[in-house]
């Protein structure tokens, strides 16, 4: 159960909410800030948390175990013209709902529903719809690799089909290395080779029916095909 007010920083362009949340281990309640919206023009502390698995991690006051907390949040970086919804991955079995609050806020920040873009905002934006912080650091690392995120859930859904990983589970890429994709899924890794990702990537005939289902929104991942 969470409670909490809204606290707007104007000096960021971020906004952040205290709540009073259960520790997970003992349930101990205790005040803590999460985000509502990240603008990493401003806050770019924020990002380098997210890349190093920092992000609104907290220690309990009472059993001393860390824990992280989430609540959905905008999260924009204008310079690399991205825009995410990041949700609870508890929400995920409810991605169309979420997928739809991610582009009504578009369309009210940038679209059809705006005043129109302010300077300096790319004309094309990335929009995703994603699932915990994991997830947003796994979109982030396929993105700094020049890498279509389309293309490696491709990838995923083939390794689940093979029997590399259960269904069940999502796997994520957890970093890029040289010419290496690392992927996890629970306590399955697989290592990738950048060329094999090419492969896929030129091999339309196989790939583009793929691709279709992913590009009908902004939630471009392995659960969508099982919809």
């Amino acid at each position: 159960m969470l409670a909490g007010r809204i606290r707007a920083s104007r000096e960021t362009m971020s906004t952040f909410t205290d709540i009073t949340a259960g520790c997970p281990n003992c349930g101990t309640q205790q005040e803590l800030t999460v985000a509502r919206g990240i603008n990493v023009a401003r806050t770019p502390a924020a990002r380098d948390a997210i890349m190093e698995g920092r992000f609104q991690r907290y220690c309990c006051s009472g059993c001393r175990v860390e824990f992280t907390v989430l609540r959905p949040f905008t999260y924009v970086d204008w310079s690399r013209a991205q825009m995410f919804g990041v949700f609870p991955l508890a929400d995920i079995d409810e991605w169309p709902r979420c997928e739809q609050v991610l582009e009504g806020t578009f369309s009210r920040t940038l679209g059809d529903e705006s005043d129109g873009a302010p300077d300096g905002i790319p004309d094309e934006i990335r929009l995703r719809t994603v699932f915990g912080l994991d997830a947003l650091r796994e979109k982030l690392l396929l993105f700094d690799a020049g890498m279509d995120d389309a293309v490696v859930e491709v990838m995923k859904l083939r390794w689940v089909m093979e029997g590399g990983a259960a269904e069940r589970r999502r796997p994520l890429v957890i970093d890029v290395v040289a010419d290496m994709l690392v992927v996890r899924s629970e306590d399955e890794t697989a290592v990738w080779s950048r060329a094999d990702y090419e492969a896929l990537r030129r091999d339309e005939e196989t790939v583009t029916p793929f691709l279709d289902v992913l590009a009908a929104g902004s939630f471009r991942d392995l659960v969508r095909f099982a919809s």
